[in-house]
């Protein structure tokens, strides 16, 4: 054979062998939901001993929010903390290192390097460890940076403005900052701010006879590592993001808006896994945000100033009153502040520190919350009516109510759309989800069966509608509402749309109508006549992007009102106002409805009265009994 003949000659590959090969991994299938929340709330069991069975379901909640967090515009913060060490806090971080999307675990870490470490279209888990120390100094500029780029990085869209270069190439620059973040520390050292943000865990050191099991990472990746993998097949199943995008879970009323704002994405995972899931997820989160203290002080102050009045019975009480019993609350920082100077006859002294914190708040008029002249008895003395607390009350304090047991969320795959499109109310008084994914509370005697709510039957496109619910609104009105918003906001008296903010009056509309910058006031209110004395409310133009109890649309008349407009407006139409809401028989005129008021307030207080001289009978019998025979 030839050169030529060699150098054509085919050259033969080796043959391929098992050995040779590169194996491709087999696709993963990741199980149903449901069945793999349990199993990230198992793992976490298995190495951490948590006081409450509801944190770990909380955190596996958070786990798969990580992996789907391009479906939410708010991301929860965990906030793991402890009053001791050695309590799990960091062994918490170390399971979600190996089950979160892209963890970053580092212990404290600088704002500069935070706010450079955040990739928009890959972003990372932040895993940040000790942040007491962060915390933990007063007036340092290293925390407050922190804290400030903590605070913007729960929303979607935050950014970061930050000088970088040198000397004359120095520029500003947006950082992003909207990314998942877990937090651990000993105490609460979480500046009010980012607690806000965040879902609190708190443990507890193990007992002795529950331990959980010894973590060794190089032991614990391969059992963690299928889950794993079947979190990041199911963060690329077809259609996720969207269907999880589009949801609306039902928001628990226990929960403030702040809360409601981070829970939604763990809620809607939870309606999308089924099961027992969204009950168990409702029950939890309740409960773990109702075992937080509240530090504000304004808050617990009304609470307790509540119970004073609940436990007395009485309708106005005198400053020393009020002040003697907040004392005697055994459980409350009241005794505290006010005991002493009562003890040296400095009452003025704790009566005007108990004004300065009830000034922030006001009274059903606008006025500030204050005390004024009030009689009792034959004394005439500083002190509070009831009646001053109520809108103090309505808007700081939330009802404890049972969270219902929910078996969908609109906008999920398989779920009943009319989920959420239950009535207002219900006839045992029960608090009952509304169309806009909160609770409504009825007061007592309130007429839960007259209160208008978008009916729970109508479907989009159907042939035949209802007629109108409303006497002022139109049967065609009315058919075009349903055909265009398919029922999806509960519809108040008069035809007004209730809006948290501009952001959810522009998902709603669609950008079409643009929001009003300001508020219209009451000019063509038909109940003007009777607002003489609400003249401020009136000319209004508060600007509509501030107002924080968030404002009303009208959906034919396309005006919005502040709350405050719109409340006053319901109130001169005979309607009792609780919650941003108008409770009353909205088919009774305005007339019919005073004078039903009016009927209702004289037999309270002859009611009251009779308490009254019942009370006065019985102390004077008391006192008869207790006094000794003379001769």
């Amino acid at each position: 054979m030839n050169a030529t003949s060699q150098s054509k000659a085919p050259v033969i590959a080796p043959k391929q062998t098992a050995a040779t090969m590169e194996a491709k991994p087999a696709p993963v299938e990741p199980r149903p939901l449901g069945e793999l929340l349990n199993a990230i709330s198992a793992i976490l069991r298995r190495y951490v001993v948590f006081p409450l069975q509801e944190q770990a379901n909380v955190i596996a909640l958070w786990v798969v929010h990580t992996w789907l967090i391009d479906a939410f515009d708010y991301t929860p913060y965990l906030n793991v903390f402890a009053a001791a060490k050695r309590s799990g806090k960091s062994r918490v971080l170390e399971v979600l290192e190996l089950l979160c999307r892209n963890p970053e675990l580092t212990q404290s870490g600088s704002s500069a390097a935070l706010i450079r470490s955040i990739d928009e279209a890959k972003p990372p888990t932040f895993l940040l460890d000790e942040v007491d120390g962060i915390f933990g100094k007063k007036n340092d500029a290293e925390a407050e940076n922190t804290r400030r780029f903590l605070n913007a990085g729960f929303k979607r869209g935050a950014k970061f403005l930050r000088c970088v270069g040198q000397g004359a190439a120095l520029e500003a620059k947006k950082f992003p900052a909207f990314c998942a973040k877990a937090l651990a520390g000993i105490g609460r050292c979480l500046p009010d701010t980012v607690l806000d943000r965040s879902l609190p865990i708190e443990l507890e050191r193990q007992p002795r006879e529950k331990k959980a099991e010894r973590f060794r990472e190089r032991e614990v990746r391969p059992v963690v590592e299928p889950i794993r993998a079947e979190l990041e097949a199911l963060s690329h199943q077809p259609g996720l993001i969207d269907t999880l995008r589009a949801s609306r879970p039902m928001l628990p009323e226990q929960l403030n808006d702040r809360a409601q704002d981070i829970c939604e994405p763990l809620l809607a995972i939870a309606d999308l896994a089924g099961d027992s899931w969204p009950e168990k997820t409702r029950d939890a989160l309740v409960k773990l945000y109702g075992q937080e203290e509240d530090e504000d002080k304004g808050v617990k102050l009304l609470a307790a100033i509540r119970d004073v009045f609940d436990e007395t019975g009485e309708d106005k009480l005198a400053t020393r009153q009020l002040l003697d019993a907040l004392i005697a609350i055994e459980d409350g920082p009241w005794a505290l502040m006010f005991e002493d100077a009562l003890k040296h006859d400095k009452v003025q002294t704790a009566a005007s520190k108990l004004a300065r914190i009830l000034k922030d708040y006001r009274k059903p008029d606008g006025e500030r919350l204050k005390p004024h002249k009030i009689r009792i008895g034959d004394e005439t003395v500083q002190g509070f009516y009831r009646a001053d607390f109520e809108r103090a009350w309505a808007r700081n304090l939330h009802n404890s109510s049972p969270v219902p047991n929910p078996s969908g969320t609109s906008g999920t795959l398989e779920q009943d759309p009319s989920f959420t499109r239950e009535k207002a109310c219900s006839a045992s008084g029960e608090a009952d989800w509304n169309t806009s994914g909160t609770v409504d509370y009825p007061r007592e005697n309130a007429k839960c069966s007259t209160v208008p709510a978008v009916p729970p039957t109508i479907k989009k496109g159907a042939a035949t509608l209802p007629k109108s619910p409303f006497p002022d609104v139109s049967d065609e009105e009315w058919a075009e509402y349903e055909s265009r918003f398919n029922a999806s906001k509960l519809v108040y008296p008069g035809g007004w749309l209730r809006f948290r903010d501009a952001a959810d009056f522009a998902e709603f509309w669609g950008g079409e109508p643009p929001l009003p910058e300001t508020c219209a006031g009451l000019h063509d209110s038909p109940s003007r006549e009777d607002l003489e004395s609400c003249l401020d409310t009136l000319s209004c133009s508060r600007s509509l992007a501030d107002e924080p109890d968030g404002f009303y649309y009208h959906w034919t008349r396309h005006v919005a009102r502040c709350r405050d407009c719109q409340e006053a407006e319901w109130i001169a139409q005979g309607f009792e106002v609780v919650n941003g809401f108008p409770w009353g028989d909205w088919s009774l005129t305005t007339a019919e409805r005073i004078a039903e008021q009016k009927k209702n307030a004289l037999e309270e207080l002859a009611r009251w009265e009779q308490r009254q001289q019942e009370r006065l009978v019985a102390e004077a019998r008391a006192l008869f009994y207790a006094t000794p025979a003379t001769h």
